[in-house]
Parts: structure tokens; C-alpha cells; sequence
């Protein structure tokens, strides 16, 4: 599963770093799973010229309403110019009692497959596929 957020207006937020949202959206992930949780930070990195953080998170067993499963994902949090972003590639297993070792080597892997995006500022008027975007 791949997830596109978005947080409007964030950037202006002096508290607010991509690191500061990854963790923000790691610890939603982590109150959702009922054992067995781990995270792995990748690091910062700059996605286009703006900043962003990558991390692994991993949990042995999440409540849904189609019933317990494991869930792996990495999250990668990017500033925009007035926004902030996450990108996220998700994978969900059998329920276990613990945490699954983190593979560290295929979820980068997979970081490097969500992460070639561009942040572009709205063109007021401008309809998909953003023109002003794709010329930059």
C-alpha cells in the first residue's frame, strides 16, 4: 500500500522539522499496534531541495476491522514550501507476538522507488498534469 499526506500550511511552523513529522506519523503507527513495535530512522536527505527524513517502522500486531495483522512501512516526510508531505510504502502479514526484525536493506530499497517526487508550488487555474511542474 502507497500513501500520499499531506499537512497544509505546516512549513510555517518553526517547530515543525521533516524529522519532528516523521516521528509525529511513526508514533500514530506505533499507537495503533498492540505489541511488538520498532523504528529504524534512515536519515535526512533533500528531495528536490527541500528537506525530508526517511524512517522504518514495523509492528507485530495491529487491530483491524478485518482482524490482527503485522504491518511494515517506510515513511518518508518531506518540507514543501508551505506544506509538508509524506510518501509511505506499507506492508501487512500474519499477526505475531514480536516485531519482525527490520530489513533494513529492502525497505531502503523501497525508499528509493517512492522517493524521485517533486514538490511544486500550485499554479492558480493550472489542471493535472501540472505543466509548471514537469517543466522544472
Amino acid at each position: 500500500m502507497i500513501s500520499v499526506t499531506g499537512l497544509k500550511g505546516a512549513a510555517g511552523d518553526k517547530a515543525l522539522n521533516p524529522q519532528k513529522y516523521a516521528e509525529r506519523i511513526a508514533n500514530q503507527f506505533k499507537q495503533g499496534c498492540s505489541s511488538g513495535y520498532l523504528a529504524k530512522p534512515l536519515g535526512a536527505s533533500k528531495i528536490e531541495g527541500q528537506d525530508a527524513f526517511a524512517t522504518i517502522v514495523t509492528c507485530s500486531t495491529a487491530k483491524s476491522a478485518s482482524g490482527d495483522r503485522s504491518e511494515t512501512a517506510v515513511i518518508l516526510a518531506i518540507k514543501g514550501r508551505a506544506d509538508y508531505y509524506t510518501i509511505q510504502w506499507a506492508e501487512r502479514g500474519t499477526a505475531a507476538k514480536q516485531a519482525p526484525p527490520i530489513d533494513e536493506a529492502t525497505w531502503t530499497e523501497r525508499l528509493k522507488l517512492i522517493g524521485p517526487v517533486r514538490v511544486c508550488p500550485i499554479v492558480e487555474g493550472e489542471a493535472a498534469p501540472y505543466a509548471s511542474c514537469l517543466k522544472s
